[in-house]
């Protein structure tokens, strides 16, 4: 529904033509990037439109569909040189369960991505898990282990507090200083 959207926003803020495609199209797409055949394209997709199905990665006649057959080109292209540089994920929140397959095309796009960016203006509450999984998509190697995030909230929750009673005007400036201390 947002494609069109993301098109036109695309072309009339930055002067970016980018393509509508469907998996087959973007499957076609990365192959010429990955020979040299392409050099620069901006494309809009749908999650739901290149999720891969079930059984995606068994190499059998039930998995010809267009969204199988690049979720494998994805998955055998993993530690090849980047063929996109730049992916932007729109309402990445539905990325946060690491079980549906919406977050194994994250995966998948991740690692042919030089670099991510997810969006979402959905108002949402995530959990601690939920928001590690979507940060651990956007960089694995910082973010890599769910133990260590959580120490690192539960380190930066001080700061957190401090910087919300400073917005909410409730703070002294020698308060301030005191509780940054």
């Amino acid at each position: 529904m947002l494609r069109e959207k993301w098109r036109s926003e695309l072309r009339d803020r930055f002067g970016i033509d980018a393509q509508v495609l469907n998996a087959a199209e973007t499957l076609a797409y990365l192959k010429e990037t990955r020979d040299g055949k392409r050099h620069q394209f901006a494309v809009v997709c749908s999650m739901q439109g290149l999720r891969p199905g079930r059984d995606w990665d068994r190499d059998n006649e039930g998995n010809k569909d267009p969204a199988s057959m690049l979720a494998r080109f994805l998955r055998d292209e993993q530690y090849g040189e980047s063929l996109i540089d730049l992916l932007v994920v729109d309402e990445a929140h539905y990325m946060r369960n690491p079980e549906t397959k919406t977050a194994a095309l994250g995966r998948l796009l991740r690692v042919v991505a030089e670099h991510v960016v997810l969006l979402s203006a959905t108002p949402i509450h995530l959990r601690n898990r939920d928001l590690f999984q979507l940060v651990n998509l956007v960089d694995e190697q910082t973010f890599s282990n769910q133990g260590i995030f959580d120490w690192l909230l539960e380190a930066n929750a001080p700061l957190v507090r401090l910087r919300d009673r400073l917005l909410a005007g409730r703070l002294t400036p020698p308060d301030f200083v005191a509780d940054l201390q």
